[in-house]
């Protein structure tokens, strides 16, 4: 669990994620602009919405305000939401997709 929002994992090994997305936490688009996520992501979702991304997890984490997962089967870390102290390895706050 993040600050206010979730993230889990199904069945199939798709992320979805749920509550606060006011920095682009849920990985579902959008884009970051100072502390504030940019349409087209809503900014909060009461239901699950399914993580933009082709890829399948094995495993994820949720920081204060991104996610972090393991992806399958060429366990690849990818990160997405806001980097405000770096926390997705990019110099500037943006929420798209990073591959360690």
């Amino acid at each position: 669990m993040g600050n206010s929002f979730t993230l889990g994992i199904d069945i199939n090994n798709f992320v979805w994620g749920w509550g606060d997305n006011s920095k682009c936490n849920l990985g579902i688009g959008g884009t970051i602009n100072g502390n504030n996520c940019n349409p087209p992501s809503p900014g909060y979702s009461i239901v699950p919405i399914l993580v933009i991304t082709p890829f399948k997890f094995l495993q994820i984490a949720a920081g204060e305000y991104h996610g972090c997962g393991i992806t399958i089967p060429d366990l690849q870390l990818l990160c997405w939401g806001g980097n405000s102290n770096g926390q997705v390895s990019i110099h500037k706050i943006i929420i798209s997709f990073v591959v360690k």
